[in-house]
């Protein structure tokens, strides 16, 4: 299962997770082994560490110079909605770094203004990403990875759905955790890396909103790293690293609610 328990091991061994949840998790049995050459489904290129080339890392999402203005054209980023939570740290505006390459500022849904981000002591002013991306909006349900069908139970009652808006994304998520029947929401935005300044091309994802806090794992302030790939326009793989450029811990899938998946209706799991 690569869901609630995936999530809640590597968010416990980053060491963000209430040590008395940690010390009740399943047992690393429920949890799918590191991705190798047959572990990944074929549809999907997998990026197994923070070495990875740029190329093997959002492929669908990689932004052409056709694509993106020159920085002296950049138009400025709109406000983010009234009701949107921002990252908890202070916005810096170090300058751009003249060694990242074009990135696409268009605005897709909501948007966090991009003023460079700081995470580990170092200030990253690069953002290939800035409105999100156009490819990844809408609303996604996690889906049993091994079947790639919707209709697979994924146990523990549990239930997902992924939306990205713009710059942001966010995740209602039901199912026991720990053994406790729990509805939570978690809230955050994203910022996507360049090579100059973060070798693997990752992208960042800053959670901004969790409630109730610590449900399956998740909490407020959580930087971590990871990428977002692409089958087709209906299926996506959300791939995870353990916090901010460590260890890769695996993906989650996720198929677009409206659509179908082979002969399979892919339906908001939440009935709305």
């Amino acid at each position: 299962m690569r869901h609630a328990a995936t999530i809640r091991l590597w968010l416990c061994m980053a060491g963000v997770a209430l040590a008395a949840g940690c010390a009740q998790d399943p047992a690393p049995a429920k949890v799918a082994p590191l991705p190798d050459a047959t572990d990944i489904s074929p549809i999907f290129t997998d990026a197994k560490d923070s070495e990875a080339t740029p190329d093997t890392v959002v492929a669908v999402d990689t932004v052409t110079t056709a694509d993106a203005a020159p920085d002296a054209i950049v138009a400025p980023d709109a406000e983010p909605d009234a009701d949107l939570d921002v990252a908890t740290d202070t916005p810096v505006d170090p300058g751009r770094n003249p060694a990242c390459g074009p990135y696409d500022d268009g605005t897709y849904g909501k948007k966090v203004p991009w003023t460079g981000f700081e995470q580990g002591g170092k200030t990253y002013t690069c953002n290939v990403c800035r409105g999100g991306y156009a490819v990844d909006q809408g609303s996604w349900r996690a889906i049993d990875f091994a079947t790639e069908d919707p209709t697979t139970p994924l146990g523990d009652d549990y239930r997902e759905a992924l939306t990205f808006d713009g710059n942001t994304f966010s995740m209602h998520i039901s199912g026991l955790d720990l053994g406790t029947p729990t509805d939570a929401v978690i809230e955050g935005w994203m910022w996507c890396g360049d090579p100059a300044e973060l070798k693997s091309g990752n992208a960042a994802f800053v959670v901004t909103k969790v409630e109730p806090e610590g449900a399956f794992g998740w909490t407020t302030g959580l930087v971590f790293t990871g990428n977002l790939k692409h089958s087709g326009a209906n299926l996506l793989a959300w791939g995870f690293f353990m916090d901010f450029e460590k260890d890769w811990v695996g993906e989650a899938l996720y198929c677009r609610i409206g659509t179908t998946v082979g002969s399979k209706p892919c339906e908001d799991p939440f009935g709305t």
